[in-house]
């Protein structure tokens, strides 16, 4: 199941399991980075997918370094 991450101030963030409406901090973060995940299911300009062939492997390797 994924989680949202709402972040209602400075101070703190909720996580909470249904839709967040994005607010002012949300926007800030859509606003620097348009590609970011910024507020729950904020899936129109930010869930990727890779598709291959039917039956076929895709071949792509997606490696995250922290």
């Amino acid at each position: 199941m994924r989680r949202a991450l709402c972040i209602h101030d400075t101070l703190h963030a909720l996580h909470l399991d249904s839709t967040c409406p994005q607010n002012n901090y949300g926007r800030i973060f859509k606003n620097a980075c348009p590609d970011a995940y910024s507020y729950a299911y904020d899936d129109a300009t930010s869930t990727f997918t890779c598709s291959s062939a039917p039956g076929k492997a895709s071949g792509h390797i997606i490696s995250f370094c922290g």
